[in-house]
């Protein structure tokens, strides 16, 4: 437990131009991995019956006899870390999603024929694992926060931040991630005329309605 609280300190350093989609959704799961530690951290203080607020002494000032005191302490100071290693790390990612945005707006005005902000793996690199589509993106409004993370009309889900066709259990669940995501990058591959593409979609109030400015329908047959 000790070794991976560590590591989870420790976020991606980066310069401004070292960003790649790789390193940025590299910096994403730290900050899964973070609120994670978060959440279980809660759940053992919710154990004790104290939360992260609740006094550890009694009326009269003492210290609650019958409560893991140091235990408390400490899960209580690991959440305030984690919790400001997680702002530092959302700083990240969103700087490092400008930096992927402009490179391939570059490369496209370029000619270098980059049709999104994502890099293809190498022909030595493994391949990432197959996923299923259970999903359809329709609608997507111009300028919307779907637009800008490259998604398009027709496109079939096939991951959309932590939901995939195993544990998808209807649009509303992703009704549910996107209202806790607000502000925050998800990672979402799709699948467009049979080619896998991975894009980064931060869901925010736009001018348009909802935070995503397209609509999502289950498809009704998965292989």
């Amino acid at each position: 437990m000790a070794s991976s609280e560590v590591e989870a300190r420790k976020p991606v350093e980066l310069n401004g131009s070292d960003f790649s989609m790789e390193s940025v959704q590299l910096l994403i799961t730290q900050r899964d991995g973070m609120e994670e530690g978060i959440k279980e951290t809660l759940e053992m203080l919710n154990g004790y019956g104290v939360g992260m607020d609740a006094p550890l002494v009694d009326g009269e000032g003492y210290p609650l006899a019958e409560l893991d005191l140091p235990a408390i302490r400490a899960a209580r100071n690991k959440v305030y870390c984690l919790r400001n290693d997680i702002k530092a790390i959302v700083l990240k990612i969103e700087h490092g999603l400008e930096v992927v945005h402009e490179k391939a707006r570059q490369a496209k005005a370029s000619g270098e024929g980059v049709d999104s902000p994502v890099s293809s793996s190498s022909s030595s690199a493994a391949a990432p694992p197959a996923l299923v589509p259970f999903a359809r993106i329709g609608r997507v409004s111009p300028g919307s926060p779907a637009a800008k993370a490259n998604l398009a009309d027709g496109d079939l889900v096939l991951k959309f931040g932590s939901i995939n066709a195993d544990n998808f259990m209807g649009v509303s669940a992703i009704a549910g991630l996107v209202n806790n995501s607000e502000d925050r990058p998800l990672q979402v591959a799709v699948q467009r005329n049979g080619v896998r593409k991975d894009n980064i979609l931060k869901p925010q109030k736009w001018k348009g309605q909802g935070l995503l400015g397209c609509f999502i329908t289950a498809i009704s047959s998965r292989r």
